[in-house]
């Protein structure tokens, strides 16, 4: 439809090909149906050097073609930011077994946060995914400066969803066909989606995605900064309990990220996570 061919009605009406293509798809390439054996696929056996190679040779063609700089170069990836906190050890006599502590609800409620970063240290404001179907302006109150808002029902991220982030990090980084960004994200089906894919070319934004399971080695946000800012977050949590004596609502988890994401996101925690991932510098013989 995007590239102006003739598709059968039932493709448009339920947004999808229909089984006849299928069929036709299989006879054409020879295929038939398999049941497959089980097969787990871990992050350590998807960490393997042909997958890294595929990944740095990517970046070093794109590199080489676009002359990106360090302040051309981002990561995006998204975290959950829930109202219940994890709890701490504590001290307790010796044979107490069953040991509580407060915490805001038995169940967590889920807001997602979109990040980005730069090579150069910097970080975009947030996009913050609400579970709600509609938003409300008073879910942003104390967010960071220049945040910005979704709503899914299940509070995570979808397709639907990414053209807004693209265009909220357009709005703040003015890329142009003159100087092109690189945005290093991961293979989520999130991220895809025709209209997302068509606005970043349109807006000189190249996506380079990472291979599957390799996240907690090649993602500058996993390696350097989102454990810090969810250990930020959980202070947080226990300190306004502390404070108000009430439990914490998902009107509350702006706030939280407004204060703990200027202490996560410093300067020297992004570019630590661009280092260890051999992005920036480029280093792509660093694992072994």
């Amino acid at each position: 439809m995007r590239n102006g061919k003739s598709v059968p009605q039932n493709w448009e009406r339920e947004k999808m090909a229909g089984l006849e293509w299928l069929r036709a798809f299989m006879k054409r390439n020879r295929l038939s149906l398999r049941t497959p054996e089980q097969t787990s696929i871990s992050r350590a056996a998807s960490f393997t050097e042909v997958n890294v190679k595929v990944f740095f040779d990517n970046l070093i063609c794109l590199t080489a073609k676009y002359k990106f700089e360090p302040q051309d170069i981002y990561n995006l990836d998204e975290t959950a930011a829930t109202a219940v906190q994890k709890q701490p050890k504590v001290l307790a006599h010796t044979g107490c077994r069953t040991v509580g502590q407060s915490t805001s609800a038995e169940r967590e409620s889920l807001v997602t946060m979109v990040a980005i970063i730069s090579a150069s240290g910097t970080a975009v404001p947030t996009f913050l995914v609400f579970p709600r179907m509609h938003f409300k302006d008073h879910m942003l109150h104390n967010a960071p400066p220049g945040s910005v808002d979704g709503a899914t029902a299940s509070g995570w991220m979808n397709s639907e969803l990414f053209l807004p982030v693209l265009q909220h990090f357009v709005k703040h980084e003015r890329t142009t066909k003159e100087h092109p960004k690189l945005m290093i994200l991961d293979n989520d089906e999130s991220h895809t989606s025709i209209a997302a894919i068509s606005y970043a070319k349109e807006n000189a934004i190249i996506l380079l995605t990472l291979p599957p399971h390799t996240s907690h080695k090649l993602q500058p946000l996993d390696v350097g900064v989102f454990a810090s800012f969810k250990k930020l977050c959980n202070t947080e949590c226990f300190d306004l309990m502390a404070d108000t004596g009430r439990s914490i609502t998902i009107y509350d988890v702006a706030g939280l990220v407004g204060r703990a994401f200027p202490l996560a996101f410093t300067s020297r925690n992004i570019c630590s996570g661009f280092w260890a991932c051999g992005i920036e510098p480029l280093n792509s013989g660093l694992f072994n």
